[in-house]
């Protein structure tokens, strides 16, 4: 493709250009750092209006010198100011479409010139892919055969999805810094980062054009978030140096105290800083006899769950001092080192800038590095927290870390919060399950029965004469009788969510404190125990782990949950359908309607060709590798035609042991072989195959995937229903947020710095606080259109984020 770089051309090109895909060569990967020596754009010769029939190679490539030290008479240089004032007028355009992968990168590197007035729809397509596969992680049992590691990054998904393999920057300037290495490699090394972005973004698109609800999600909450999330990152949030210091210091003091109180309850001066000294010095204090076993005998069991276990499993009290001594220090070392250390680190003139702040996890909510999504609590007494109760004074530190954080002079922070947010998305699943039963996971299956047999006529018919029953009708799910959901009741009538929770794990405390008149008192000193409860509901806490956290016996919590599921009974059946889902399916929707694939099942509710690897335990252990055709399931087995499947043997080669020719009819059998010639419903070559046995899969473009144990799989499921629905809640509020108050000129400096768990963070002049929380308080309770009940948010205000105090509007004020 001819590369051009002549500035005059880009401006005309860019005057009638819909679509344009950019890519900054830098100096770092630091925006507030960088210096960007070179813009490289591609702009997509469409064949129609819809993008994603256009070919990904088809289009023109533009490379702008915008920094570097070499003169090549071919790349003339542009000054900065000059770029802006050419590519500014598509930017500024709400009808044109910028690309990128990364996005929220190149938007800081507009920024870093100058542009921050970017109108345009902004499409990143790493996200894009993200949405079409969010298990393409190692981390996530995802591998590719050829690949070292699988991950989001532009050159690595290239070779996973596409079997192209980009060269790497260092590779082309001889890990030179880029400013100072020869243009023309660079220039060309850029602009095919953009022909693979794009190429990346149709091959999403092609996805989207099948799923057009996850499309409609893409456009109206993805990509406008792209901007505000680099806004974000590019404003970064107040930092006290000085208050970091001091709570390094006051964390370090607390830490020595345990480790000398730990040596003098147990009489050693051994090193207490390993995991491996501490499940020594744990196994010692044989807590075989409360247990009936060594719960520390494992190499990995030194943990915040079996410790806290233990502490609620013995009476002992020097026991439960080692265990909350142990927990005291390796929490504050956590808080150091997630913490405190990389904010000092980081923090650049009074402002911390997260190096990233992404949204391509399972569950599609925030991560950011360094931590600001998982901040502390503001103290340490907190009501299920009773091994702190044990400690001396001098061996815990007051949690402050929230503290660090700070408004500018002039300024105030603001923070909006949704109250019980994910118990309201709870409930609302609860509704909408109870109104649809199972009608949807009816229609998914449908379909994907009829894309079977529309692709596989001969082997779907064979099938079904082997079975002699036709298609499988599954037993029906019973559901409750009764008209509303009571979860969904509570919050339709105004209640406390987590009173109503604690009223149905502890009827006796409930009637006890109704008999002595004292119910107001009970509700407020035991309420952590109905926010508890809801972990039990929403995530699936078994008694073992919830038993400490509620500091009640485990036969106790046993009883507890019973009762929970008992008056909550939508529970069950909910967890039945989110099973047959990922079964049936191999994912669930949220309430928006955004899909959670399971890796593996996903793949095996398909009808595309895969390898699996599995094992068949008759009449020893074997493992066996097949090439199949899955064409459908059971609640424990995938139903696949076998086009092949062998054995590996102790030389090294392959023994075939089951093939079947396209017509479903047998083409070799191994008669001697347990899996080939076992006696089930479906004959070879088709196969009954549990999942098990499958212990990973393999597409055909090279992807390979651990299949996980339903028990984790429905976990990870229905845990993402809660929090996917949240992630993009909370990216639907800032987008609104953004959109019809801060672009605003009045509000112009008010700006978005955090967002955490349910809550966002504004930065605003300490004149504007009235107005602006106005403004954007009702957008922040808007109902999405899925919800059925009010939206409730707090409203907090202060200098510094661990010390906000709740909002109260003037008129409020003036009638006091």
């Amino acid at each position: 493709m001819k590369l051009e770089t002549n500035i005059s051309q880009l401006r005309q090109a860019l005057q009638t250009a819909p679509v344009v895909v950019l890519d900054f060569e830098t100096t770092s990967v630091d925006p507030r750092t960088m210096q960007i020596v070179g813009a490289g754009f591609f702009i997509p010769a469409l064949q129609t209006q819809q993008q994603e029939v256009a070919a990904a190679s088809v289009g023109r490539a533009f490379y702008i010198n915008l920094g570097h030290a070499e003169r090549d008479r071919r790349f003339p240089p542009v000054k900065q100011d000059d770029f802006a004032a050419i590519v500014q007028p598509f930017l500024r355009n709400p009808l044109r479409q910028l690309i990128a992968h990364n996005a929220v990168y190149e938007l800081r590197g507009l920024f870093r010139l100058g542009i921050d007035d970017i109108r345009c729809r902004v499409s990143d397509s790493l996200i894009h892919i993200h949405r079409t596969d969010e298990n393409l992680r190692d981390s996530l049992g995802t591998w590719h055969y050829h690949l070292p590691t699988i991950n989001y990054g532009l050159k690595n998904l290239m070779a996973a999805l596409e079997g192209v393999r980009p060269p790497r920057l260092a590779e082309v300037t001889g890990n030179r810094n880029p400013m100072f290495a020869s243009i023309e490699p660079i220039a060309r090394y850029c602009v095919v980062d953009c022909q693979n972005s794009w190429t990346i973004y149709c091959r999403a698109a092609q996805h989207f054009a099948e799923d057009p609800s996850l499309k409609h999600l893409v456009e109206t909450i993805d990509d406008p978030n792209n901007l505000v999330l680099a806004r974000m990152m590019w404003e970064g949030i107040g930092i006290d140096v000085t208050e970091a210091r001091n709570q390094w210091d006051i964390y370090d003091r607390a830490i020595g105290c345990c480790r000398t109180e730990l040596w003098r309850l147990l009489s050693t001066r051994q090193r207490l800083d390993t995991p491996t000294a501490a499940r020594q010095i744990l196994k010692s204090l044989n807590f075989a006899e409360e247990f009936g076993y060594e719960p520390f005998d494992d190499a990995n069991s030194a943990n915040r769950e079996t410790l806290l276990r233990a502490f609620s499993a013995t009476t002992d009290p020097q026991k439960q001092q080692v265990l909350a001594l142990f927990l005291s220090m390796w929490g504050m070392k956590q808080r150091i080192s997630a913490f405190v250390e990389p904010y000092l680190n980081r923090a650049r003139d009074g402002r911390l800038f997260a190096a990233r702040f992404a949204s391509t996890l399972v569950t599609t909510r925030f991560s950011s590095s360094p931590n600001l999504q998982n901040l502390p609590g503001r103290a340490d007494a907190t009501g299920d927290d009773g091994w702190r109760e044990v400690l001396p004074a001098s061996c815990r530190a007051q949690e402050t870390t929230r503290n660090i954080f700070v408004a500018r002079p002039g300024h105030l922070l603001v923070s909006m919060d949704l109250s019980a947010a994910e118990p309201r998305y709870l409930s609302l699943l609860f509704e909408r399950a109870l109104r649809e039963q199972d009608s949807r996971l009816v229609r998914e299956k449908t379909l994907l029965q009829l894309q079977r047999e529309s692709r596989y006529p001969v082997l779907m018919q064979a099938m079904y004469d082997l079975r002699g029953d036709g298609r499988h009708t599954p037993e029906k799910i019973v559901w409750p009788t009764y008209q509303h959901d009571p979860l969904w009741e509570v919050f339709h009538k105004g209640q406390d969510p987590y009173n109503a929770l604690l009223k149905a794990i502890d009827r006796s405390g409930f009637e006890e404190a109704k008999r002595q008149n004292r119910l107001k008192a009970w509700f407020k000193e035991n309420r952590w125990r109905g926010k508890k409860a809801f972990l039990a509901l929403a995530y699936g806490s078994g008694p073992a782990s919830l038993a400490p956290q509620l500091k009640w016996s485990v036969e106790q919590t046993q009883r507890a949950l019973r009762d929970l599921e008992t008056e909550y009974a939508t529970l069950g059946p909910l967890r039945e359908l989110t099973l047959r889902e990922v079964v049936h399916t191999g994912s669930v929707r949220t309430l928006w309607d955004r899909p959670r694939r399971i890796s593996g099942y996903y793949q095996l509710a398909r009808p595309n060709p895969l390898t699996i690897e599995f094992y068949y335990m008759r009449p020893t252990r074997r493992t066996y590798q097949a090439r199949i055709i899955p064409l459908g399931t059971t609640r424990q087995q995938v139903q696949a035609f076998v086009e092949e499947c062998g054995v590996e043997r102790p030389d090294g080669s392959f023994r075939v042991v089951l093939a079947g020719n396209p017509d479903g009819t047998v083409r070799h059998i191994d008669r001697r072989d347990r899996f080939a010639s076992a006696d089930h419903f479906n004959k070879p070559p088709f196969r009954n195959i549990p999942f098990s046995c499958i212990r990973s899969i393999r597409e055909e473009n090279g992807l390979m995937r651990t299949l996980p144990r339903q028990e984790q799989s429905l976990r990870r499921a229905f845990n993402s229903l809660c929090q996917s629905t949240g992630a993009d809640h909370l990216r639907w509020i800032m987008n609104n947020v953004d959109a019809e108050v801060c672009r605003k000129p009045k509000f112009r400096d008010c700006r978005l710095i955090l967002t955490m768990h349910d809550s966002v963070v504004y930065e605003i002049p300490e004149q504007k606080l009235h107005d602006f929380v106005k403004a954007a308080h009702p957008i922040v309770q808007r109902r999405p259109t899925w919800s059925s009940i009010a939206l409730k948010s707090g409203v907090e205000v202060g200098r510094r984020f661990g010390d906000l105090v709740d909002y109260i509007p003037p008129t409020a004020t003036t009638s006091k």
